[in-house]
């Protein structure tokens, strides 16, 4: 009975996340297969993305709405790279939760491995979503559409067993490696647990 509360709980909990109340801490979520997901529930996946879900390569596709506990000192473009860092690390962290090894990018579009993007190292990646400081003075942004409604970066993506030949793709492990050489792993908001919704739940 207990756990059972425990889970309900944690599913509305999830669902407020989603639906614009704020949370304090990292999720990851199974995307079900299911075209009704995005229509009903998700303003955070694109239409595109929506259609690559409902379609036959829809399966193994993960969504991870990231914060950081590495304070921003109060400077804006600090919180939108502790966001950025964060959703890397997330869905590195995803994948591996998943017994898998690689993960594709889908959203957001601007980095999205579907879309032939050749972004997939840790290295690149932050290179071209982080911002500057100079680029906030100049009311410009180099986030690449990670950051979502709040302080939060989302991405959703695909994990892979092996390492695709018609894609390129992140090595997880490879990911979570560069972060702690670097001094950017969040070891307090890393993920442990991934939510995955009944088949049917949005029915």
């Amino acid at each position: 009975m207990k756990k059972t509360l425990f889970l309900t709980l944690l599913m509305a909990s999830t669902l407020f996340l989603f639906t614009g109340c704020v949370n304090h801490k990292t999720y990851a979520v199974k995307v079900p297969y299911e075209s009704n997901y995005c229509k009903s529930k998700y303003k955070l996946i694109n239409q595109s993305t929506c259609a690559y879900i409902s379609s036959k390569e829809g399966k193994d596709i993960y969504l991870i709405d990231a914060i950081s506990s590495f304070s921003d000192y109060g400077f804006v473009h600090m919180g939108i790279n502790n966001a950025v860092t964060a959703a890397l690390q997330a869905a590195a962290e995803t994948t591996l939760l998943t017994g898998k090894s690689y993960f594709a990018i889908i959203s957001p579009t601007a980095i999205s491995n579907m879309n032939n993007v050749l972004i997939n190292t840790p290295e690149d990646y932050l290179k071209n979503c982080t911002t500057s400081m100079g680029t906030v003075l100049s009311l410009g942004s180099r986030n690449c559409g990670v950051k979502g409604v709040r302080k939060n970066g989302v991405i959703t993506f695909k994990v892979y067993d092996e390492r695709p030949h018609d894609i390129l793709v992140y090595d997880a492990n490879e990911v979570i490696q560069y972060y702690k050489d670097n001094d950017l792993y969040d070891d307090e908001e890393r993920v442990k647990d991934i939510i995955t919704f009944k088949e049917g739940a949005f029915k």
